[in-house]
């Protein structure tokens, strides 16, 4: 049990830069879709202006404001779009209780997960390259982020089996990981938000 203790505050220790990069590269993210959603809100203004001059069309005038929120709203209630957030809230739930105790060859399983390697320069250059759109792009992101979100859920996982609630509460890193988690979900329900508002237009 010890030694997988100091595996896992191992894992946590080596973590803390990938944590602090992705930190940075969540907030640039939110930033890029931002734009990109003050872009395509722009873009509905523009047509919504057009689309008035034809009086011999008349429609109904929706701020994009009203619409953006009101897509938010539906896809927060729609159990279908709801797939980012179990993850979350189980590991949330799995941290305030007790870890159950797990057979040594689960534990190793789990810990063996935390080693996944990140995709070298070369291997990121080479996808990249084959971005060919802004919608490859947020593609390409959102897959990306869906690797990080399984790997941050196995280190949290992990962790609720080594340290108590109150190493827990005190455990800077794993307090990161768990922001850094809510972050990442956000994000990409962003994206899902902006590809949605983009076939609308």
């Amino acid at each position: 049990m010890l030694f997988q203790r100091k595996k896992v505050l191992q894992a946590l220790d080596k973590s803390k830069r990938r944590i602090e990069v992705l930190d940075e590269l969540s907030s640039k993210l939110s930033e890029a879709i931002s734009l990109k959603e003050s872009q395509l809100i722009g873009n509905v203004t523009v047509k919504i202006e057009d689309t008035t001059e034809d009086a011999s069309s008349p429609v109904r005038i929706i701020a994009p404001k009203e619409e953006v929120q009101n897509n938010v709203t539906k896809d927060e209630s729609d159990p279908d779009t709801a797939e980012f957030g179990g993850d979350i809230q189980d590991v949330q739930l799995s941290i305030e209780s007790e870890g159950s105790s797990l057979d040594d060859k689960e534990t190793q399983h789990l810990l063996e997960s935390l080693s996944i390697s990140t995709p070298n320069e070369d291997n990121i250059a080479r996808n990249s390259s084959e971005i060919s759109s802004y919608e490859d792009f947020m593609e390409y992101i959102d897959l990306k982020l869906s690797e990080i979100e399984a790997e941050l859920v196995t280190v949290l996982n992990v962790s609720t089996l080594v340290l108590d609630n109150e190493e827990r509460a005190k455990n800077s890193r794993l307090q990161q990981t768990i922001e850094l988690l809510d972050s990442i979900h956000g994000i990409r329900q962003r994206i899902r938000n902006t590809k949605e508002a983009k076939v609308r237009i």
